[in-house]
């Protein structure tokens, strides 16, 4: 059975609170799913994702996994709520990608 966007969000958030890293391959596998979903993430969802991953950041974060939440984020800035819109802007300031992404005007 395929996972939801909310079950990968679900899962990256309790792998981060359990500490896991980047590293493990439940963490690669989950990350995989959310990769190909990307563009299908709520903005809570979007939130609790990015959160995890930046717990969890490491040399194996994957960065188009981060790249391509961090997109839909921007598309759905205008849709944040404000508790969503600081766990989000935290997480993409900790991750700290080198390329700019900005929200389609």
């Amino acid at each position: 059975e395929e996972m939801t966007t909310q079950n990968i969000a679900n899962t990256l958030w309790a792998l981060a609170t359990l500490e896991r890293g980047a590293e493990d391959k439940v963490v690669a596998a989950v990350g995989d799913s959310a990769t190909a979903k990307a563009q299908a993430f709520n903005c809570h969802e979007l939130a609790n994702t990015l959160w995890a991953l930046a717990v969890m950041k490491g040399p194996e974060t994957d960065r188009h996994l981060l790249r391509a939440l961090r997109g839909q984020a921007a598309r759905k800035a205008s849709q944040l709520t404000a508790a969503d819109a600081a766990k989000t802007l935290w997480a993409l300031a900790k991750t700290e990608l080198d390329d700019d992404v900005r929200a389609p005007r």
